[in-house]
């Protein structure tokens, strides 16, 4: 369980910064794992918390967000060939899943295209 809100989460600072070797700060980072979190499991079905793929997803999206917020929000905001616009400046909870974070979800199975068959 992580201070904030009482709500557990898979990713904590610990794990971004030891597994998946994020570089973020953790003041920084922490509260963009929780938001980043909310993302992710708004396009994945019946994953585990333990799942790495899940767990990597969360901490490529909690990237993203420090990568936006670092440009001043997303009223635009382009990654490689991934771009996104018409969210609000430093509305960090209304961010779309990123490429990064899709591509790995997708590549384990796990995010979901909206009809199950």
């Amino acid at each position: 369980m992580l201070p904030w809100k009482g709500v557990f989460m898979a990713v904590d600072f610990a794990y971004y910064r030891d597994i998946y070797g994020g570089k973020g700060d953790e003041s920084e980072i922490s509260p963009l794992l929780a938001s980043a979190e909310r993302v992710v499991r708004g396009c994945v079905v019946d994953v585990s918390e333990a799942d790495e793929a899940f767990r990597t997803a969360v901490c490529v999206q909690a990237d993203f967000l420090d990568r936006a917020e670092d440009c001043g929000g997303y009223s635009s905001v382009k990654i490689g060939s991934f771009s996104v616009s018409g969210g609000s400046r430093g509305d960090r909870f209304s961010a779309p899943l990123c490429g990064e974070a899709e591509a790995v979800l997708d590549s384990a199975g796990l995010f979901y295209r909206g009809m199950e068959v």
